[in-house]
């Protein structure tokens, strides 16, 4: 069994990784402004008042008209409304309304797509204290698309969000320590982000909290807390968990062996694209 721990390993980011993963962040941000922005749809009074209020320039009313506008909640759905009363409220100040523009700038929705206007929106919201835009903020920073590349304001950027409380965020901070990326080298604070970003539910951090109690990282080794936190991550989906509580099911790590756990596992990672889960599945001598 020894070679089957070769397919078990920490979860790390890459650096050619963010533009990817800028774009599909905030693909899930912007989801979330359409599912979690309150709703007027049952009521045409409160929607009509939204409008009289965003006409006459409260910036809070423009914002959440834009947004009713973008979900089609009680109007018509309309993309260039939407971006155009959004706007109004960002230069108005409203942070929330800036961090939603610099969305639709990076996405193309209601206006024309541009990088650099998306990266002035999630400044001016970053500056005064959006978490989600200061890690957005961060990453592009750390990208280099739109400003310079640079790893050490990239860190900035991600601790303000962090130190907010934004999970996210508190796993980037969290990876920066381990690798010394834009800050020096530490272990201790590496491990405290990622405790903090775990516990807040983040299932990347969980997977790689998991993998550090598995192989004695900075904590003693503790299989059964191992099992704990790769299961936590692996029942939301995320791929590289579901791949290492697989392998610990097939080699009876933290937990009894069981091969249909195993297999059960191993298939929901394979299935996301997963390699290694893949290969596992497919090495006869294994099973």
């Amino acid at each position: 069994m020894a070679r089957l721990k070769a397919y078990v390993g920490i979860e790390k980011w890459k650096s050619n990784d963010m533009p990817l993963f800028l774009n599909s962040f905030v693909a899930i941000v912007f989801l979330a402004v359409l599912l979690l922005s309150p709703s007027w749809a049952a009521d045409p009074d409160e929607i009509n008042k939204i409008i009289a209020k965003a006409e006459a320039g409260d910036a809070s009313a423009q914002c959440d008209l834009g947004v009713a506008y973008l979900r089609g909640d009680g109007l018509t759905k309309d993309m260039v409304q939407a971006a155009e009363w959004i706007e109004r409220s960002a230069l108005q100040g409203n942070s929330h309304a800036a961090y939603i523009l610099g969305q639709l700038y990076m996405k193309g929705g209601g206006v024309k797509e541009s990088t650099a206007k998306a990266v002035k929106w999630f400044r001016m919201s970053a500056e005064k204290g959006h978490s989600k835009s200061q890690y957005i903020l961060g990453l592009y920073y750390e990208a280099g698309e739109g400003v310079p590349h640079d790893l050490t304001e990239a860190f900035r950027w991600s601790l303000l969000s962090a130190k907010q409380g934004y999970a996210p965020a508190q796993f980037k901070v969290a990876c920066a320590y381990d690798k010394g990326q834009g800050v020096a080298e530490d272990d201790e604070k590496s491990l405290r982000w990622l405790q903090e970003s775990a516990s807040q539910g983040y299932a990347r951090a969980q997977n790689n909290l998991g993998a550090r109690y598995n192989y004695a990282e900075g904590v003693p080794k503790d299989s059964l807390i191992a099992v704990m936190w790769y299961g936590k991550a692996a029942k939301q989906g995320l791929a590289s968990a579901q791949l290492n509580l697989g392998v610990c099911f097939l080699m009876g790590d933290g937990v009894p062996k069981d091969k249909a756990q195993a297999r059960k596992w191993l298939k929901k990672a394979a299935v996301q694209g997963n390699v290694k889960a893949q290969e596992i599945l497919n090495d006869e001598s294994l099973w």
